[in-house]
């Protein structure tokens, strides 16, 4: 009990000092990746995704249902160059800053 008051107090100063934990939407790319339902291979996929952003440090959030992995992630500037890096699967679609791929395992 204690741990859970430590990060809401934590939390709240981080706030009142002008932190945030929200994405910069300038910076953040949505992926829908379809054909992923396996936990191994989205650990996967996650992993190789924080080492695709801008920079040093990243935030990422991300839900699965069934087949199909969402994934937040910032900061990436350049949506085109970024979903040229992916190798995991094939890009299908690239709308504003959403890439839509569907996963497929390395042969």
């Amino acid at each position: 009990m204690k741990f859970a008051s430590r990060l809401v107090c934590l939390l709240s100063l981080a706030t009142f000092i002008g932190c945030s934990f929200e994405m910069d939407p300038a910076t953040t790319v949505k992926l829908e990746i379809t054909g992923i339902s396996q936990a191994d291979d989205r650990e996967a996929v996650s992993d190789q995704l924080k080492n695709m952003t801008d920079g040093s440090s990243h935030m990422m959030t991300s839900t699965y249902s069934g087949d199909k992995l969402t994934v937040q992630l910032s900061p990436v500037s350049d949506v085109d160059a970024f979903s040229k890096k992916i190798n995991f699967g094939t890009v299908t679609e690239i709308k504003d800053r959403t890439v839509k791929i569907v996963y497929s395992t390395k042969e």
